[in-house]
């Protein structure tokens, strides 16, 4: 998959998109999320658009799942601004629920670090609003630089 022109990865993404819910189903496999950031990565935007789409409608759960939040990152580090403007509002609705994981505070810090200016102080408003939040990131290896960020 690593070494395929983006044409020739749209069977697999043809594949994805065939059944409603195998997306977010690839996103939370062990393999499954490295092929689906693979395809976030190496295909152009319109290619991945309905993978995109899948993943932003189940973006609160995938920012709390060890392997999902890996592929979210991917989409705040390769989407587009639109995308990824979603997924910050999704991020900054539910801060209290993804910034209470471990594994959600990985998703702060790469929005704190991906998204565009002015989303970052939506993310940091929304994280400093509530102190538990503040304090549970703080506590977390991965969340200690997202705390000191915002």
């Amino acid at each position: 998959v690593n070494t395929m022109q983006p044409e020739s990865l749209q069977f697999i993404i043809d594949e994805l998109t065939q059944q409603e819910g195998l997306v977010v189903q690839a996103a939370k496999h062990r393999y499954g999320c490295r092929v689906v950031q693979h395809l976030l990565r190496a295909c152009p935007p319109p290619q991945v658009s309905r993978i995109a789409e899948s993943l932003l409608e189940a973006a609160s759960s995938l920012a709390c799942h060890s392997w999902g939040a890996f592929v979210l990152q991917r989409m705040l580090e390769s989407g587009t601004e639109e995308q990824k403007y979603q997924l910050v509002r999704c991020i900054e609705r539910n801060a209290t629920s993804i910034g209470s994981s471990v594994v959600g505070a990985r998703i702060i810090g790469a929005a704190l670090t991906h998204a565009a200016p002015k989303d970052r102080v939506w993310i940091a408003r929304a994280v400093a609003h509530d102190p538990q939040i503040l304090l549970s990131l703080a506590k977390t290896k991965e969340g200690h630089r997202s705390a000191l960020l915002v």
